[in-house]
């Protein structure tokens, strides 16, 4: 008979939502799951982190993860979200927000500026417009232009409604200034959109990525993955490419324990079953576990981003035919010399130091092929050919892992300063507002 084999693969520590305390943790590996456990005095328990133990610690190994490492108290967050308005034109069956057209606030321009002026004190390039629906706000240009006099980039996250609908509203983003399109993509099936987001308005959903790419606006696609969709994602792989310019990202992220959760849609999905299913749907021809990566350890850029939160696979598109970023550039050799570098926390010159250990790890033959996919990328007029498909999701409710949180790499702007993305949610959106 097999034995069950455990073994303890690190620490952490959890807070408690039922005696609200922080208590030591220890993950877990059994046979190929791993567990937390959590050793609350009052109820100690064990929650199942991830389904595929060796795809996790496979990603923890690729960074040289230290559980001791704690990042500076004012690290960058690389994603600053501000929360413009809860109004929305859909009431969405699964709603992180839970947004919906009652008891609606827009806020202010003024507002806007405020806080985006007090998170400049860490160093933001950009910040991603969200709500409820940001383009249902009547001062949305007004919002972006303001904060582009503070040389900070604008980004929507939207549902691609009113931008399927007004055909010229994609040109008035781009003209005002933003740099980029965040469009929610759950699926291709008009029956699954329904379960999803209440409606099948899947042809307004594919008007605006259209409308998007004629004004060379670019662009990323986010699927909130459930039960629902799950088997789906694929298709969805498989679809993106065929699209004439490449997203720049598509993102899988698990469903948020937060706002509207359909009970027959809780099933855990986690990043390691995301990974697995797009490697063994074939949708990626070739592909290997080993091609994802989660996020580097970068001092230089203020990178300190935990390995349990997303992993990524970087894909070419060359003459209809996929290969991938790590077939390039030797990325083992990439994170080795970034983690290692002793440059200090947000040197001058970060930016020209990525740009060196790049060609650094990149043999000669290769660098025609990596200036022009970069160059294609970074441009918004070109067709891009190069796509991160990135996997992962929020921390959950029952396992608050404080590293996770401290190394967070997106935040809540809120009224008072910059909030951890996963700290604010698991706290039910209640630290602010």
């Amino acid at each position: 008979m097999k034995k069950n084999i455990t073994k303890k693969i690190g620490t952490t520590k959890t807070y408690c939502h039922v005696c609200q305390n922080t208590h030591n943790t220890f993950l877990l590996r059994k046979e190929n799951n791993i567990t937390a456990k959590i050793l609350c005095p009052h109820r100690a328990k064990e929650v199942t982190v991830s389904n595929d133990a060796d795809i996790f610690i496979r990603m923890r190994q690729k960074v040289k993860y230290d559980e001791h490492f704690a990042p500076p108290k004012d690290h960058k967050f690389f994603v600053n979200h501000l929360y413009i308005t809860n109004a929305c034109n859909c009431s969405c069956p699964i709603c992180y927000m839970a947004s919906n057209a009652n008891n609606t606030f827009f806020m202010s321009v003024d507002e806007a500026v405020s806080r985006v002026k007090a998170a400049k004190n860490r160093k933001i390039k950009s910040v991603l417009l969200i709500g409820g629906e940001p383009t249902v706000h009547p001062q949305l240009i007004e919002i972006i232009k303001a904060i582009r006099k503070l040389n900070v980039k604008v980004l929507i996250a939207t549902n691609g409604l009113e931008l399927g609908l007004n055909q010229s509203l994609a040109y008035e983003l781009k003209k005002a200034g933003v740099y980029s399109i965040s469009l929610q993509f759950d699926t291709l099936n008009r029956l699954t959109l329904k379960k999803i987001r209440g409606h099948d308005k899947l042809d307004l959903k594919l008007k605006a990525i259209k409308n998007i790419q004629k004004v060379n606006l670019r662009f990323g696609l986010i699927c909130t993955v459930s039960s629902y969709n799950e088997n789906e994602i694929g298709d969805l792989v498989k679809w993106s490419l065929s699209l004439p310019s490449l997203p720049r990202l598509f993102a899988f992220q698990s469903m948020a324990e937060v706002g509207r959760y359909p009970f027959d849609a809780k099933q855990k999905i986690t990043r390691e079953k995301i990974i697995k299913t797009i490697i063994t749907s074939g949708c990626l021809s070739g592909a290997k576990i080993d091609n994802f990566w989660p996020i580097p350890f970068y001092r230089p850029l203020g990178y300190f981003l935990h390995p349990d939160c997303a992993a990524n696979i970087f894909i070419i598109r060359n003459n209809n035919k996929i290969a991938f970023l790590d077939d390039i550039i030797d990325l083992s050799g990439l994170y080795k010399n970034m983690r290692e570098t002793k440059k200090k926390y947000f040197s001058n010159f970060s930016f020209s130091l990525t740009f060196y250990l790049f060609l650094k790890n990149t043999p000669f033959k290769n660098w025609i092929i990596i200036f022009k996919y970069l160059l294609a990328f970074r441009n918004s007029g070109e067709k891009n050919n190069l796509m991160m498909i990135g996997t992962g999701g929020h921390v959950f409710q029952d396992f608050e892992d404080e590293q996770r949180i401290s190394r967070c790499g997106a935040a809540i702007l809120t009224e008072n300063g910059s909030v951890s993305l996963c700290h604010y949610f698991s706290r039910g959106c209640k630290l602010s507002c």
